[in-house]
């Protein structure tokens, strides 16, 4: 149920922004990939997926909220990452691999803030739940 394809979007001239952590202090620059159209049990979501700034990794990073938050799931939101080919036009999210920030298990750590644009008015009701 929560494994879905999603269209993929990218933009024509991706965008560099600033995305707010959970430390006042430490802004990470990421870059605006995508986005990502898809439905859940007949309900549209769409979420955007970033990369970071000077990041080794070729992954996408897709931080979303969801209805569950502050009940099962992490109130903060929980993150996705994805592997995405240059010539996909469609790419599986398994929501199921959903996991939670590491400031979940330490507010020591800075974890990345999820966007107003990535807050899903579904439950996704898969991945790493609440403590």
């Amino acid at each position: 149920d929560f494994v879905v394809d999603a269209t993929i979007q990218r933009l024509s001239t991706p965008d560099t922004v600033s995305m707010q952590t959970t430390m006042a202090d430490d802004i990470r620059r990421a870059v605006k990939i995508a986005t990502l159209q898809f439905s859940v049990k007949g309900q549209t979501g769409q979420l955007t997926a970033y990369r970071f700034v000077n990041s080794t990794s070729s992954s996408w990073f897709v931080p979303f909220k969801d209805a569950t938050n502050g009940f099962t799931t992490y109130q903060a939101g929980r993150y996705l990452d994805l592997d995405v080919d240059d010539a996909d036009s469609v790419v599986t999210i398994d929501f199921n691999a959903a996991y939670n920030p590491y400031c979940a298990y330490d507010p020591a750590f800075s974890c990345p803030l999820v966007p107003p644009s990535n807050v899903l008015r579904m439950k996704i009701e898969a991945g790493e739940k609440k403590l």
